[in-house]
């Protein structure tokens, strides 16, 4: 699933302000924990 930047700026008032200078943005973060819930994860 992609998650295209017209679509995050919906839900990006519901994302949390940043205390400190992020080093990963949030449509990043975003991306990444959808590409997560898609795909899973291996444990070894």
């Amino acid at each position: 699933m992609n998650l295209t930047k017209k679509e995050f700026k919906k839900i990006e008032h519901l994302m949390p302000k940043a205390r400190k200078k992020p080093t990963v943005s949030n449509y990043q973060f975003m991306c990444a924990l959808l590409y997560i819930i898609e795909n899973g994860t291996q444990f070894i």
